[in-house]
This record gives structure tokens, sequence and C-alpha cells, in this order.
């Protein structure tokens, strides 16, 4: 089985009981990290809501594991972080 990657996104929350932030349901898988992380940068580009991406992949008992992260800093420019394992 080979891996793939999955993206969320997210909206910021605007209030502090906001929960439901999720507005880009992962509808595809990509074959690379690269692949996926070119998606999701040009997802800030269409979606001028939307505040942080989150690449994962699914281990077979159907837990996520993040990735990388892309977001949007306080001046709005687009920031990423790679998580260490």
């Amino acid at each position: 089985m080979s891996e793939k990657f999955f993206i969320e996104g997210h909206k910021p929350k605007t209030n502090i009981e906001d929960e439901d932030t999720l507005i880009l349901d992962p509808e595809e898988g990509f074959a690379t990290l690269e692949e996926a992380s070119r998606k999701a940068k040009k997802y800030f580009e269409e979606k001028k809501n939307l505040c942080l991406t989150v690449i994962y992949k699914e281990e077979p008992a159907g837990e996520k594991e993040g990735v990388k992260l892309f977001y949007k800093d306080d001046e709005g420019k687009l920031e990423e972080y790679t998580f260490e394992f």
C-alpha cells in the first residue's frame, strides 16, 4: 500500500466557542508531500477566508498524522511548518 497525503483547510475562529472551522475537506490524496504542498499553497490563492492548511497522512488504523502546516501570519504572509519525527 503506497502512502498518500491529504489536505484539510481551516478558517480562523471567530469566537472562543467556534470549533467548526473546517472549510476544505480532503477531496483527494496526493502521492508525494511536494505535490500536496503545492496544492495547499494554491488553496490560499483560491480561498480568501483560508488561514490554515494541514497536510497529513492517514495511518492504516484510520488515525491522522500531521506532516506539514501552512498558515498566514499576522501580516498575511504565508508560512510553513514541517513536523519533526
